[in-house]
C-alpha cells in the first residue's frame, strides 16, 4: 500500500515540553556505561 506523505499540516518543534500538540524532531539520550578498572 503506498500513500503519498503531506507535510503541509505538521507542525516540527525541538521543545519535547511543547503543550501545542507539535512533533518533537530531536530528543537528547544520555548513556552512562558501568565499566570495571583495568
Amino acid at each position: 500500500m503506498r500513500q503519498a506523505i503531506l507535510f503541509d499540516k505538521l507542525k516540527l518543534t525541538n521543545n519535547p515540553f511543547d503543550q501545542n500538540g507539535h512533533v518533537s524532531i530531536y530528543l537528547h539520550k544520555v548513556f552512562f556505561l558501568k565499566q570495571k578498572n583495568l
